[in-house]
């Protein structure tokens, strides 16, 4: 049991209650961030909100978001985002070798080239941020990435370190 009182999914309303349905009828599950974020409604919009945008990315697939956040959660130790986006890997045609080599090298994902390398280059920025250089940044743009794009990326990655910590620290 969360250490913060949320909103169950049969008293949710308004945004919380239209997200919830939108998990429910896509995933079946609720995470447990999101259902965490309930106990703050100004955070939960602004959450929601930036999740909008990453649904409607115009250069960032669903796919690499999914691997973005499996493989940050894997290096957090982020038991249940690993999970969840396990299984949305594996519902967009991923195998569990694939995500399992995924995790040792970024460069084996099923994805693009460019894709990999931006994959690569999210997971080593957030593992290791001092390390990034202006060469790993040249380089993504090189493939065509923009700097939002990269800048995108690397949030969408980093964001899973907070989630994580608001979880375990909140028992969500």
């Amino acid at each position: 049991m969360a250490r913060v009182k949320t909103v169950e999914p049969e008293q949710a309303e308004g945004v919380i209650g239209a997200v919830y349905g939108a998990f429910q009828q896509g995933s079946g599950v609720i995470p447990g961030p999101v259902k965490l974020l309930s106990a703050s409604p100004g955070l939960f919009e602004v959450y929601t909100g930036t999740f909008r945008y990453w649904r409607n990315h115009p250069h960032l697939s669903s796919d690499l978001m999914a691997c973005i956040r499996y493989g940050v959660a894997a290096q957090q130790c982020f038991g249940a985002c690993v999970d969840f986006n396990q299984a949305v890997l594996t519902k967009a045609g991923m195998t569990r070798d694939e995500l399992a080599a995924m995790q040792g090298d970024p460069g084996t994902a099923p994805l693009e080239d460019r894709e990999r390398a931006l994959l690569a280059f999210v997971l080593s920025a957030v593992q290791d941020p001092d390390a990034v250089t202006d060469e790993d940044v040249q380089a993504l743009r090189k493939l065509g990435w923009t700097d939002a794009d990269v800048v995108d990326a690397t949030y969408h990655g980093a964001i899973l370190v907070t989630m994580g910590t608001l979880v375990k620290a909140f028992k969500a």
